[in-house]
Protein backbone atom coordinates (compact mmCIF):
# COMPACT_ATOMS: atom_id res chain seq x y z
CA UNK A 1 0.00 0.00 0.00
CA UNK A 2 2.78 2.41 0.91
CA UNK A 3 4.50 1.86 -2.45
CA UNK A 4 1.27 2.34 -4.38
CA UNK A 5 0.50 5.60 -2.57
CA UNK A 6 4.16 6.66 -2.36
CA UNK A 7 3.94 7.44 1.35
CA UNK A 8 5.82 6.35 4.46
CA UNK A 9 5.02 2.73 5.50
CA UNK A 10 4.77 3.88 9.13
CA UNK A 11 1.87 6.13 8.12
CA UNK A 12 0.03 3.18 6.58
CA UNK A 13 0.66 1.03 9.66
CA UNK A 14 -0.59 3.78 11.97
CA UNK A 15 -3.74 4.22 9.87
CA UNK A 16 -4.45 0.46 9.96
CA UNK A 17 -3.96 0.41 13.76
CA UNK A 18 -6.39 3.30 14.21
CA UNK A 19 -8.96 1.71 11.92
CA UNK A 20 -8.64 -1.57 13.80
CA UNK A 21 -8.91 0.21 17.15
CA UNK A 22 -12.15 1.85 16.02
CA UNK A 23 -13.53 -1.48 14.80
CA UNK A 24 -13.56 -0.71 11.07
CA UNK A 25 -11.08 -3.45 10.12
CA UNK A 26 -9.61 -6.61 11.60
CA UNK A 27 -6.39 -8.48 10.90
CA UNK A 28 -5.91 -12.18 10.26
CA UNK A 29 -2.28 -13.22 10.70
CA UNK A 30 -0.81 -14.40 7.43
CA UNK A 31 -3.88 -13.41 5.41
CA UNK A 32 -4.22 -9.65 5.67
CA UNK A 33 -6.55 -6.92 6.84
CA UNK A 34 -10.28 -7.06 6.21
CA UNK A 35 -13.22 -4.69 6.57
CA UNK A 36 -15.25 -5.49 9.68
CA UNK A 37 -19.02 -5.71 9.67
CA UNK A 38 -20.52 -2.95 11.75
CA UNK A 39 -22.86 -3.91 14.57
CA UNK A 40 -26.52 -3.31 13.69
CA UNK A 41 -27.21 -1.29 16.84
CA UNK A 42 -24.28 0.99 16.22
CA UNK A 43 -25.49 1.76 12.70
CA UNK A 44 -29.00 2.47 13.96
CA UNK A 45 -27.72 4.98 16.50
CA UNK A 46 -25.68 6.77 13.84
CA UNK A 47 -28.63 6.76 11.42
CA UNK A 48 -30.90 8.31 14.05
CA UNK A 49 -28.31 10.97 14.89
CA UNK A 50 -27.84 11.87 11.21
CA UNK A 51 -31.58 12.00 10.56
CA UNK A 52 -31.95 14.34 13.53
CA UNK A 53 -29.27 16.55 11.98
CA UNK A 54 -31.19 16.58 8.68
CA UNK A 55 -34.34 17.68 10.55
CA UNK A 56 -32.41 20.37 12.40
CA UNK A 57 -30.93 21.72 9.17
CA UNK A 58 -34.29 21.56 7.42
CA UNK A 59 -35.93 23.58 10.20
CA UNK A 60 -33.18 26.17 9.91
CA UNK A 61 -33.64 26.34 6.13
CA UNK A 62 -37.40 26.83 6.58
CA UNK A 63 -36.69 29.60 9.08
CA UNK A 64 -34.45 31.24 6.46
CA UNK A 65 -37.26 31.18 3.92
CA UNK A 66 -36.69 27.96 1.98
CA UNK A 67 -39.87 25.97 1.38
CA UNK A 68 -40.34 22.29 2.20
CA UNK A 69 -40.79 21.68 -1.52
CA UNK A 70 -37.39 23.22 -2.27
CA UNK A 71 -35.78 21.05 0.40
CA UNK A 72 -37.49 17.96 -1.01
CA UNK A 73 -36.35 18.91 -4.49
CA UNK A 74 -32.74 19.04 -3.36
CA UNK A 75 -33.07 15.69 -1.57
CA UNK A 76 -34.56 14.14 -4.70
CA UNK A 77 -31.29 14.94 -6.50
CA UNK A 78 -29.70 12.19 -4.40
Amino acid sequence: MAQILAINPNTIQRAYRELEGEGYVYQVTGKGTFVAESPKGQNQEKIEALLNEVLKMSRELIYLGITKEQIKSHLDKL
